[in-house]
């Protein structure tokens, strides 16, 4: 499991929240892009799974760029630059996309192997008002068994009804300490690294 530098403080909140008897079962992360919200919701699905690998069945990530795997061919030729709603109900919520097509809802199937499923939908952001709220039946009556993470640098673009629905932890950028052993752990080169920490604003 990644071993995520910084913001130490928010990931031990969020581990005891999950470690209580009463888990939340939806999360909004939010804060700045490449700070490691994202990794930090994998490795976190990835245990509560008691999994080793994000090929796990029962795993599952929602990415703008998915549209290219759609079954929709419209949906295929469609510029990856927000989360259309037809994805979502594809990969997650079930219903009938545009082409007409009918989709099982996977958020409310069993779990193939164990007791959980987790979905993350990384830039949640950029699920348009009617994604949004097509995933608002979800998170009221949400699954015993389902956790959701939804990952955003954005949240005031998420709708308030999103928001109400879900646990919201804020991350921020990484000190300069922190930065500098990001550094260290990744080899950079130490001249071409300290300009690298200085111009990106604590965002690995």
């Amino acid at each position: 499991m990644e071993n995520l530098i910084g913001n130490q403080g928010v990931q031990d909140r969020i581990r005891r929240v999950i470690a209580s008897e009463r888990c939340p079962h939806a999360f909004v992360f939010a804060g700045p892009k490449g700070v490691g919200k994202y990794s930090f919701a994998t490795t976190l699905g990835l245990e509560l799974l008691g999994a080793n690998s994000c090929e796990h069945p029962d795993f599952h990530t929602i990415k703008k760029e998915d549209v290219v795997w759609s079954s929709n061919p419209s949906l295929q030729r469609k510029k990856q630059t927000n989360i259309p709603v037809d994805l979502i109900r594809e990969r997650m919520i079930g219903g009938t996309t545009s082409d007409g097509s009918k989709h099982d809802a996977a958020v409310f199937k069993t779990p193939v192997s164990g007791f959980k499923k987790v979905f993350i939908i990384d830039e949640a952001e950029l699920l348009d008002e009617s994604g949004q709220n097509a995933l608002l039946k979800t998170l009221e009556e949400p699954p015993t068994d389902t956790v959701v993470f939804l990952i955003t640098s954005r949240e005031d673009l998420l709708l308030q009804t999103v928001l109400s629905r879900c646990h919201l932890y804020a991350f921020g950028p990484l000190s300069t300490q922190e930065m500098g052993r990001w550094l260290n752990e990744t080899s950079r080169d130490s001249e071409v690294g300290g300009w690298l920490c200085g111009w990106s604003s604590g965002s690995p």
